[in-house]
């Protein structure tokens, strides 16, 4: 009994393996793998939405602080001249 391998029931896809800090189990369906694509092998190296959108953000508020930016720069290079 032990060697056997348990397939879902009828209707259900397998989930994945994952485990959280609680010990609960992720509801996203698993992949060949047994994770889903998020908590796969590979998902360290996926740049998911909130990474993406905390990239933009901090993009955003130096494009917008640049004159602000430059001008400290050329204050500070006069000052030490």
């Amino acid at each position: 009994m032990r060697g056997q391998v348990v397939n879902p029931a009828e209707g259900q896809e397998p989930r994945c393996l994952h485990l959280g800090s609680s010990g609960e189990r992720c509801e996203e369906p698993a992949l060949e793998d047994g994770f889903c694509e998020r908590h796969g092998p590979d998902a360290a190296w996926q740049f998911g939405v909130a990474a993406r959108r905390k990239l933009l953000a901090v993009l955003f508020i130096i494009a917008m602080l640049w004159p602000l930016l430059a001008d400290l720069w050329r204050a500070f290079r006069h000052w030490r001249r």
